[in-house]
């Protein structure tokens, strides 16, 4: 799903899904970016990181380095894309819902109309994928 907000700012969201853990345990869990790549598609290659960054390559798209840049206890984290092509944020929300605990991922990035119409189906693969493999960690 796509969200236009402001000049040329675009969101891209996840669909929301729940995850079998407390909001606690997957917040610790998804903060940490050494946990990154049981998130991400089998393609990665070249999977570098440390607790605050990670850069890796899916097959057919240039590398990609994500910082964590914002973590609010338990309810979101915030990543941004550094040396990106396309500049963006994502960010993480998490929702407790007693032991388990919803999810939802969003990507905001200033794009133009034709940039916009060459990133939005991979963009939205990734998030398709991440929610995914985020309800099965």
């Amino acid at each position: 799903m796509i969200q236009k907000i402001g000049k040329n700012m675009t969101t891209f969201n996840s669909p929301e899904i729940t995850v079998n853990k407390k909001a606690q345990e997957f917040f610790n869990l998804i903060s940490n970016l050494k946990n990154m790549k049981s998130l991400l598609p089998e393609e990665v290659q070249d999977f570098q990181c440390t607790e605050n960054t990670c850069t890796f390559r899916i097959s057919g798209y240039p590398k990609l380095e994500l910082e964590i840049i914002e973590r609010i206890k338990y309810s979101s984290i915030s990543f941004k894309a550094n040396k990106s092509i396309i500049p963006f944020t994502m960010k993480c929300f998490i929702t407790p819902i007693q032991e388990k605990c919803n999810a939802k991922l969003e990507i905001y990035a200033k794009l133009n109309t034709f940039t916009k119409m060459m990133v939005e189906k991979p963009l939205n693969q990734l998030l398709g994928i991440l929610a995914s493999k985020m309800q099965t960690i």
